[in-house]
C-alpha cells in the first residue's frame, strides 16, 4: 500500500514538473492572489491598502518607461482622464509604493523572526 502511494506521488510530481501550465497554477496563482489582495480599497476609500488610482498610475508609468526604452527620444506623457499627470505626482506615487512595499517586507520579516513561516507571515502582513 505504501509503495503504491509513493509511486503515485512520484508520477504526479513528474507530471507537474513537465507541464509549464501546471507549474504556473501552483506557483504563480497564489502569488497573484496575494498581490490582488493588497488592492483591497478603491480610489475614494480610506482603507489601509493600495488605492487603485495609485496602482493605475504605477502601471501607466511602467508602460511609459518601457516605451522610452524602445524609443529613447519619444515624449510619452502619462495621462489620467484625458489630463497629463505631473511628474511630481508620479514620483510621489512611486515613493509611496516603495515605502509601502518596504514596510510589508520589514513587517513580514519581523513576523518570521517571531516564529511564523513565510506564507503565514506574508499573508498576515497583507491582510492587516
Amino acid at each position: 500500500m505504501q509503495a503504491r502511494l509513493i509511486s503515485i506521488i512520484r508520477k504526479e510530481f513528474i507530471q507537474i514538473m513537465r507541464d509549464p501550465r501546471t507549474l504556473a497554477i501552483i506557483f504563480v496563482m497564489p502569488v497573484l492572489m496575494l498581490f490582488l489582495c493588497s488592492f483591497a480599497t478603491c480610489a475614494g476609500s480610506t482603507g489601509g491598502g493600495i488605492k487603485l488610482i495609485r496602482s493605475l498610475l504605477l502601471l501607466k508609468q511602467a508602460r511609459r518607461e518601457l516605451t522610452r526604452i524602445v524609443h529613447p527620444r519619444a515624449v510619452v506623457p502619462v495621462t489620467l482622464g484625458g489630463a497629463v499627470v505631473p511628474n511630481q505626482v508620479l514620483m510621489s506615487v512611486l515613493a509611496f509604493m516603495l515605502f509601502y512595499g518596504s514596510t510589508m517586507v520589514v513587517v513580514s520579516m519581523l513576523l518570521m523572526f517571531s516564529g511564523l513561516d513565510l506564507v503565514s507571515a506574508t499573508t498576515a502582513t497583507i491582510r492587516s
